[in-house]
């Protein structure tokens, strides 16, 4: 059978698993896919588009199995990333990267401060890119998308630079 794993800003992978495989195969085949560990994933599992009740799937219930969940074809299973204390990240910028030690509760307000002071550049005048996303300054928890040793890309958005139609345009300084 297949499930629908969907993870960090929407991005989604389908699994061919078995009704027998284990929350912990499951775990160890989105690791593959992501990168993300085994032991930084919870899953969420049996949840609605409209925001209903969803069940927890977390590192100690890993020997139960899709069945004991009941979990069926084609099944949709969200993965969160989730951190236990500091984790080390890199800010890669102008072929220069830096490494922050963070705690789970920082967001990317604090990430873009330290920026600041490493390169000078204004957090408005920053856009930090992670897989092809860019996290928005709103994301609380960086814990939430971000795994250890992730990197994110720093890009300079330079506020002078407009399009005709009048929306900004980001230029990579």
């Amino acid at each position: 059978m297949q499930i629908l794993v969907t993870y960090f800003g929407g991005q989604g992978f389908t699994l061919d698993v078995q009704e027998t495989d284990t929350i912990d195969d499951v775990k160890s085949q989105i690791t593959i896919q992501t990168g993300l560990p085994v032991k930084a994933q919870q899953l969420l599992l049996h949840c609605d588009t409209l925001g209903g009740e969803c069940t927890l799937a977390d590192v100690k219930e890993g020997c139960r199995t899709l069945s004991d969940y009941q979990i069926q074809n084609e099944a949709r299973i969200h993965v969160l990333g989730k951190s236990t204390g500091t984790f080390m990240i890199y800010v890669e910028y102008r072929q220069e990267t830096v490494s922050i030690l963070i705690e789970a509760e920082d967001t990317v307000d604090y990430v873009k401060s330290f920026v600041e002071g490493r390169f000078g550049i204004p957090p408005e005048n920053q856009r930090l890119m992670f897989q092809g996303q860019q996290l928005q300054d709103e994301q609380i928890y960086l814990h939430e998308v971000l795994i250890n040793d992730a990197t994110l890309i720093l890009d300079y958005v330079d506020p002078a630079m407009t399009l005709d139609s009048g929306n900004a345009d980001a230029q990579e300084m």
